[in-house]
């Protein structure tokens, strides 16, 4: 069940991989959040090659869009040491990416 009210009603498209700090649970989860490279991952429902996934790396938040397993060149990226812009930038990817991507080049 979902209780963070920031979170867009698009998840609905999306899979909860990975989620021990409160993703689902609470805005601010990211800043209650251990700081460890494995923080929170999302699949996408009807892509499977498409994921959003948020760690920790050398002091500094960072957050990917990942298309097709290329972590070398993620579709989205951001690194921050603000925990509420990677938490923003979740929420948009989310609704942004709602319908996926067209992954067939």
């Amino acid at each position: 069940m979902i209780r963070n009210k920031a979170i867009p009603a698009s998840i609905s498209r999306w899979q909860i991989a990975f989620d021990p700090y409160g993703f689902t649970a609470k805005k601010g989860w990211l800043a209650a959040a251990e700081k460890t490279e494995d923080i929170l991952q999302l699949y996408h429902d009807n892509n499977d090659n498409l994921l959003i996934d948020v760690g920790w790396y050398h002091r500094i938040y960072g957050a990917n869009v990942i298309v097709n397993k290329d972590w070398q060149n993620p579709l989205e990226s951001l690194k921050t040491t603000s925990p509420e812009e990677i938490e923003s930038a979740v929420y948009q990817w989310i609704a942004k990416y709602e319908n996926g991507v067209d992954t067939s080049e």
